[in-house]
């Protein structure tokens, strides 16, 4: 029987989010590291109108999730008008 591998596995350690408004919704983008690789999509939660905080606390716990560890996050905004970065600078152990 093949063993398949876990998601975290796969990705390695969250290093960079990336979080912009559409018209529509909000957007994201987690960036890895060791190995390399990106996850994307939507964030059901908020509104495309709500404040830009909530929609950042909602990536913050998001990308917990796909890296099933605690993680510090260092906001600040992009260059583009409704956008946002956010580094990792702390990284908390694997969850098992």
């Amino acid at each position: 029987m093949e063993r398949t591998k876990r998601y975290w596995w796969a990705h390695g350690t969250p290093t960079t989010l990336v979080l912009f408004r559409t018209p529509d919704e909000w957007r994201f983008a987690v960036h890895f590291d060791e190995p390399r690789g990106v996850a994307d999509g939507r964030l059901d939660d908020p509104a495309p109108s709500g404040e830009p905080g909530t929609a950042q606390a909602a990536l913050h716990r998001r990308a917990e999730e796909l890296a099933h560890r605690r993680l510090e996050i260092a906001w600040r905004e992009a260059d583009g008008p409704g956008w946002w970065t956010g580094t990792v600078t702390g990284c908390g152990p694997l969850r098992p």
